[in-house]
């Protein structure tokens, strides 16, 4: 069975550098691996500057629709029974809000699979007014309703989802990340840094909360021996920026080579109040970062097995998060990286989940 060629069609809505397409990269290249025949229908018009271009790379058969806006219902759907009818595939499987929903809507003839990255329930509210998060809600539960294997990328979501659908199996596959680009380093004495470095990295919006980590930072009184930087952008920029001040905060904006911001910290943080399983806290830590962060659920799954590296607070705690800055004023030794790094290569890597996905899709489809 295991080497049966399986023929799978996989619906997404861009090839955009987003956590949930930097998860499947990996899932399709293992497919290809594991003669899996993949097929990719890439619903909306790409965004030139913002492609992973990694998925033209794997061998797949991509089809581009180009669909101009997720308003043209009637397009989308015309693309997914086009593309249905040209491949004919064994199995469907489809990743994001607007991907699992038009997949659920047009096909019923065949098992669907979708992987849902985070908590509708509450995500959609930081990133959309009242009308469009309700909207994105009933298009969660509609996809969850109608496709047979609903896997999530942590218990955490799977526990939230399974308790809104208690009639219903939810699945979960950890997410993972490359832990051959997210290596911890030695640095040498002339490498050693004259600061302490503590990194923040991701969208600077009300979910993140950036905002908490700046006060805290400056209420620690540590700016002389500490420098706090921020890689990403977002809505909250300017507010961040105008807060900050002169102090020796760097905003970085968007970067390319993040893994080099993670092999320079000695300490991540993150004050989230909602995540899936953060691809950003897996690779600090691939990095060897020791570890600040918000006390939710999702933070402590990952670290369930080797939390002497990991410092929580509650959620928007200034103070508390403040004396874990002055707590964490030491540079992490090149041991403690490698512990680190070593703990995330075996339980949350890239590989393994990719192959967990294999597994999942070859034991749990029907005659194949």
């Amino acid at each position: 069975m295991d080497n049966k060629k399986i023929s799978v069609l996989i619906i997404i809505s861009r090839t955009e550098k987003c956590g949930p397409n930097m998860i499947l990269l990996p899932v399709v290249k293992e497919m290809r691996a594991q003669r899996f025949d993949v097929h990719m229908l890439i619903l909306f018009r790409e965004k030139a500057d913002n492609v992973l271009h990694g998925f033209d790379q794997v061998g797949a058969e991509i089809k581009r629709a180009d669909i101009s806006s997720n308003k043209r219902v009637g397009a989308i759907r015309r693309e997914i029974k086009r593309c249905l009818r040209q491949w004919d595939p064994d199995i469907v499987y489809s990743s994001g809000l607007s991907a699992n929903y038009h997949t659920a809507r047009v096909i019923r003839d065949r098992p669907l699979y979708c992987t849902l990255h985070n908590n509708a329930y509450v995500d959609l509210r930081y990133g959309f007014n009242r009308i469009m998060a309700a909207l994105g809600v009933y298009m969660t539960d509609y996809a969850v309703r109608h496709t047979e294997y609903v896997i999530c990328c942590s218990q955490a979501i799977r526990k939230i989802y399974q308790k809104r659908f208690p009639r219903k199996k939810i699945f979960c596959i950890q997410n993972g990340t490359d832990t051959t680009r997210f290596q911890c380093w030695d640095r040498t004495a002339e490498e050693k840094k004259d600061s302490i470095v503590f990194l923040v990295s991701g969208s600077l919006d009300n979910r993140k909360d950036p905002l908490t980590i700046i006060k805290a930072f400056q209420r620690a009184g540590i700016a002389d021996r500490v420098t706090l930087i921020f890689a990403g952008t977002g809505e909250l920029l300017q507010q961040c920026e105008e807060l900050a001040g002169e102090s020796s905060i760097i905003f970085l904006g968007f970067v390319d080579n993040i893994e080099k911001y993670y092999q320079m910290a000695d300490v991540y943080v993150s004050a989230s109040y909602s995540e899936g399983l953060p691809n950003s806290v897996l690779e600090a830590a691939s990095c060897g970062c020791r570890m600040i962060l918000s006390d939710i659920p999702q933070h402590r799954e990952i670290f369930k097995e080797q939390d002497d590296c990991v410092s929580f607070f509650e959620t928007g705690n200034v103070e508390q998060l403040s004396g874990l800055f002055q707590q964490n004023i030491k540079c992490t030794g090149y041991q403690e990286r490698k512990k680190i790094s070593r703990y995330i290569d075996e339980n949350f890597s890239s590989d393994v989940m990719a192959k967990k996905y294999c597994k999942f899709m070859r034991e749990h489809s029907s005659g194949v």
